[in-house]
């Protein structure tokens, strides 16, 4: 028979453990989106809307490293390889490094995009396909080969472009023109053809004071998981990971590249009520699914996009990533990310 003490011991136990499994938001108007899934009430600045997701039965937060943590820890190496649509990415860490698809190295011959969410295992290497974001470059800057994280993700569009058919160089050519789009929007001064530039440029200075309004609506609470973007009175996408932790790595990122996203797009519209995000989400996410097999991964095509998990190669890690988006240009997307 347990002691009062030890009662008492379970009974704080179980307290703690339902502090942390209620959000911060609890019982500010939280909607359900699915049996998984709830949204707080939609921030909004400028014309965008963001609102917090928050997964309802978040898993442990993973050990992954982002490539920002892994590029200011020095435990990775990118450098060219005979394909220009092509790095070699060496984790020479103990733990294993997530890659997201629209995150930008820079240096080397050119910079490029990660055209597709990669888990790098623990001290393995891997070539990976990549886009080039900078035209007319082709040879090392002052400071050499050397590629390092930019700290920078591209924006909605050129993420999706990149992502069509799986990441395939094939892409290329639209991804070329979504950077030559973005140029222009943001007026970088001529003669650039480098997607990075945009951040020099006075409109994208401007949108820092957005991306702070929004990060201070959210930075306190520490069970956002994800987030949901709209802008010209439209749901534009989801973007949730299986743990508050693993999207906190990439929290500031992602806002910028959302905000980028709208700046480009915006033609004015009325807000989105939260209603509408729950639409969004019992349309987008479909049970219609058929799956096949390839050497490294097994991709999962429902009709409202692609589900695929990246099966970590030649290690004994037994993590498996997950991602759900719908791939076109024009479409609404969700990701998924554990």
């Amino acid at each position: 028979m347990k002691t009062r003490k030890e009662l008492l011991g379970i009974l704080a136990a179980l307290a703690a453990a339902l502090v942390f499994a209620v959000p911060v938001s609890a019982g500010k108007g939280l909607l359900k989106l699915n049996s998984q899934l709830q949204a707080g009430p939609w921030v909004s600045k400028s014309g965008i809307q963001i609102a917090p997701i928050y997964v309802v039965a978040a898993l442990a937060p993973a050990n992954y490293l982002s490539l920002d943590e892994a590029t200011k820890s020095g435990v990775i190496e990118v450098s060219e390889t005979d394909e220009v649509n092509e790095l070699l990415f060496v984790n020479n860490s103990r733990r294993p490094i997530l890659l997201l698809a629209g995150e930008i190295v820079s240096g080397g011959k050119q910079d490029r995009m990660v055209g597709r969410d990669v888990i790098l295992a623990p001290g393995k290497s891997r070539k990976l396909n990549v886009f080039c974001v900078e035209h007319g470059r082709w040879s090392p800057r002052a400071g050499g080969m050397e590629f390092k994280s930019s700290s920078f993700m591209a924006d909605k569009e050129l993420r999706q472009k990149a992502q069509v058919r799986g990441g395939r160089a094939e892409n290329q050519s639209g991804v070329w023109a979504e950077v030559a789009r973005a140029i222009d929007d943001f007026k970088v001064a001529a003669p650039t053809s480098n997607y990075h530039e945009i951040r020099k440029s006075d409109k994208f200075k401007d949108s820092e004071a957005i991306v702070r309004h929004f990060l201070k609506a959210i930075e306190d609470d520490d069970q956002v998981a994800g987030l949901a973007l709209a802008y010209n009175g439209e749901v534009q996408s989801v973007e949730y990971f299986a743990s508050p932790g693993l999207f906190a790595k990439y929290r500031e990122k992602l806002l910028r590249s959302y905000v980028t996203s709208a700046l480009k797009n915006m033609e004015g519209s009325s807000p989105v009520d939260l209603e509408e995000l729950g639409d969004f989400m019992a349309r987008v996410l479909s049970k219609e699914t058929h799956q096949y097999t390839t050497d490294s991964e097994t991709v999962v095509e429902s009709r409202s996009g692609r589900l695929e998990s990246y099966e970590l190669l030649n290690s004994k890690l037994k993590t498996v990533h997950y991602v759900r988006y719908v791939g076109s240009n024009t479409a609404p997307d969700i990701f998924y990310r554990e």
